[in-house]
């Protein structure tokens, strides 16, 4: 967890560094909506935006593996399942004679 923290307190001095050195005023136009904004800024909202958009694309798979009682921080919760399931279809199987080879 330390890791996570010091990446976003990393990446956040980044992002006031980059807003500091870019403060020109840029004009944006979408249809009839036109808005002037410093250009550090208009970058920051377009990535805060594309970053909630990415966590509204995750949530499904989130909320999923909550109701279904899975961990979803888990990554082999998954996989205990499907190796349980293995080692019962292989236990069901007879066992296969060997033949030796021909010489």
């Amino acid at each position: 967890m330390p890791a996570i923290l010091f990446l976003a307190i990393l990446i956040g001095i980044l992002a006031c560094i980059f807003a500091l050195q870019n403060t020109e005023v840029i004009a944006i136009t979408f249809l009839l909506w036109k808005v002037e904004a410093s250009l550090a800024l208009v970058l920051l909202l377009t990535f805060a935006l594309g970053a909630a958009m990415g966590i509204l694309a995750c949530a499904p798979a989130l909320v999923k593996g909550k109701l279904s009682g899975r961990d979803p921080a888990d990554p082999k919760a998954e996989s205990k399942k499907d190796v349980g399931k293995i080692e019962t279809s292989e236990e069901a199987k007879p066992p296969t004679k060997e033949e030796p080879p021909n010489p």
